[in-house]
């Protein structure tokens, strides 16, 4: 058996960077390794997964300005604190309560599903309880 070393090639492709300007935008930054864009000295934590990249910064009233990667608006930050405040994704998925248990059952505590067993032994891969004392057969 080979290793993947042994069967790598590299592509013949050159890598094209994404090459995003941001025109409406008052100036471009990019992201350091470390996942920061800079302002007026002041560090702004985005994320390491846009290392490298370029985002976009637009003021958009007195002392706040917002934070744009391509055409995806990621956050606000203040002057003052130089904190993102991440914007609400339109996009994701609602949360909502299990629907097996109907849409007035919170499930427990903190609206987390548990299961009514108290605190027995439970294994979750097999999604069967296990005997008290630790054996490997299976109550049914």
């Amino acid at each position: 058996m080979k290793v993947p070393a042994e069967v790598y090639t590299p592509s013949p492709h050159p890598y094209q960077d994404l090459g995003v300007d941001y025109p409406f935008h008052d100036w471009t930054a990019t992201v350091t390794t470390c996942g920061r864009i800079c302002h007026k000295r002041r560090k702004i934590n985005l994320s390491m997964v846009f290392a490298g990249q370029n985002v976009g910064v637009r003021q958009v009233s007195d002392r706040i300005w917002l934070v744009t990667f391509m055409q995806y608006d990621l956050g606000y930050f203040d002057d003052e604190t130089c904190r993102l405040e991440p914007i609400k994704n339109p996009s994701a998925q609602k949360c909502n309560r299990c629907l097996r248990n109907g849409p007035n059952s919170t499930g427990g505590e903190a609206g987390i599903r548990t299961l009514d067993r108290g605190l027995s032994p439970y294994n979750g891969l097999a999604n069967r309880r296990l005997r008290t004392l630790g054996h490997l057969t299976v109550d049914l």
